[in-house]
């Protein structure tokens, strides 16, 4: 080290004994800042949904660097590290204009939208990426299924996500949103923009929980869209409220049914109970949960379990500051497109791998039975101790099944057999290969890194501060919330 104002260098040498009594020796070491902590261990927190908990920051510490330090310095450090990696989560909503925007450059079509509450604070964002918005209104069964769940950074609020599946079965996202909690007026909000991303759409339907806010706000928004309800939630309502099994079993098969002989029979055995299990069903609606009553199309979709499926699968990311979790979300769809486009290139049946597998079951079936012609549209199929009536000029079946889900019932692959026709000519075209793979033709592209955002002209930025009110979600709360679906 050479000394101030001089030529003359001084040599130290570092001897690693300690000559202080341990009597004044501190087991906290005060050089290690939990800022100098939090750059060593960033590494830890590039992994989404990685723990590295205080306790593990001290034992690493200890045993890489021989330093002691506190509980309290090992919490610090994780937050600093935490926010290096991921972001700051105050500064994350600040971010917020500028990637909506980024993001709707970088895929033509991306709605995003974002309510403040007194022009300064976060109150509602809503997402839905281009690609995913024209391969729904293009490719996908009209049946949209939305849940919502808790997000778990600083700021809390809920995540809702409205979800479809596509002809392999396969959850499709379509749109994201970020509210304080399920109300009327968020779920409103939400559904309005939903309804400006999507339009008008022939037949549509809605599968939800039994939540009053979703049943109001459809029924407002989108006034001529059946709604359905989780069979599911219905049958543990069942089970929790008269803890029958028989009752859940008969709720089961009247629910799930194409057949009115077959509901009918579940019916009036549910009603022949004396503990108002069929009152309370009558009460929820009927053809809220009834396949055969249904006024519209259900398909196969009888529970919001693909919803919570998207739940599950993002429920690391819901750790991220709102902005990271964000891009978590757009990184997932395009890893998605691309490797569901890849799969469906690689097929060369006409249906999809799992509209195949279903019409492969159902040909088996189909083999057994007898077909007599009526006229040149209808035929007489026996089916064991059953009688159906197929119409091919409407595509129906008297069982129901055929027209419910718009892939041939067993009685008419049984009829195309005997007539010589091409069974895939009676399958809706949201099963097929074709288009399987135009739903998800187009690519998600990134938006970059921060530095490399870009915006309009017209861009002007806001500043966006964090939600007013932190909504703290305790055990209690989270029960009540499962009480009402």
């Amino acid at each position: 080290m050479r000394l101030k104002d001089s030529n003359i260098f001084k040599i130290k040498k570092y001897v690693k004994v300690h000559s202080c009594s341990l009597d004044v020796l501190n087991r906290d070491h005060r050089q290690a800042k939990s800022w100098v902590v939090g750059e060593l261990i960033k590494s830890k927190f590039k992994g989404v949904g990685r723990l590295y908990k205080p306790r593990d920051i001290i034992e690493d510490m200890r045993q890489d660097y021989g330093i002691n330090m506190s509980y309290e310095k090992a919490w610090r450090a994780r937050e600093n590290a935490y926010e290096r990696v991921r972001g700051c989560p105050e500064e994350s909503y600040n971010l917020l204009l500028r990637y909506g925007e980024a993001l709707k450059l970088a895929n033509v079509g991306t709605i995003f939208h974002m309510e403040l509450e007194d022009d300064r604070f976060f109150k509602y964002l809503f997402m839905a990426v281009g690609p995913c918005v024209r391969g729904f209104l293009n490719c996908i069964r009209p049946v949209i299924v939305m849940d919502g769940t808790f997000l778990k950074n600083k700021y809390r609020g809920q995540l809702i996500v409205a979800v479809c599946l596509d002809g392999n079965n396969q959850i499709y996202p379509l749109a994201f949103g970020v509210v304080d909690r399920e109300t009327d007026a968020s779920i409103q909000w939400f559904l309005e923009k939903l309804k400006g991303a999507i339009g008008e759409v022939p037949n549509l339907g809605f599968v939800t929980d039994r939540k009053t806010c979703f049943s109001k706000c459809i029924a407002s928004v989108f006034p001529s869209a059946f709604h359905g309800l989780c069979v599911q939630h219905l049958t543990q309502n069942l089970n929790d409220k008269y803890k029958n099994d028989t009752i859940a079993t008969l709720f089961y098969n009247a629910s799930r049914t194409y057949r009115e002989s077959t509901f009918s029979e579940a019916w009036r055995s549910i009603l022949a109970f004396p503990n108002d299990s069929g009152k309370y069903l009558n009460d929820v609606g009927i053809t809220r949960w009834s396949r055969f009553h249904c006024p519209g199309r259900r398909y196969n979709m009888m529970t919001t379990n693909i919803a919570e499926s998207m739940n599950s699968i993002l429920k690391e990311p819901r750790d991220l500051p709102i902005a990271s979790f964000l891009e978590h979300v757009r990184a997932l769809l395009q890893r998605w497109f691309w490797e569901r486009r890849e799969e469906g290139i690689k097929v060369t049946s006409t249906l999809t791998k799992w509209a195949e597998l279903v019409l492969q079951k159902k040909q088996e079936r189909a083999l057994t039975m007898k077909v007599n012609p009526i006229d040149c549209y209808q035929f007489h199929v026996k089916d064991l101790d059953k009688e159906e009536v197929i119409n091919l000029h409407t595509q129906e079946c008297t069982c129901k099944e055929f027209q419910a889900e718009q892939l041939p019932c067993a009685h008419a692959i049984a009829v195309a057999r005997d007539r010589n026709i091409n069974v895939y000519s009676l399958c809706a075209n949201y099963y097929t290969n074709e288009c399987l793979l135009a739903a998800y033709s187009e690519a998600v592209y990134l938006v970059g890194n921060q530095s490399e955002w870009k915006t309009t002209e017209e861009y002007v930025h806001m500043t966006v501060l964090p939600p007013k009110v932190v909504k703290r979600v305790g055990a209690t709360e989270e029960k009540e919330d499962s009480k009402c679906r």
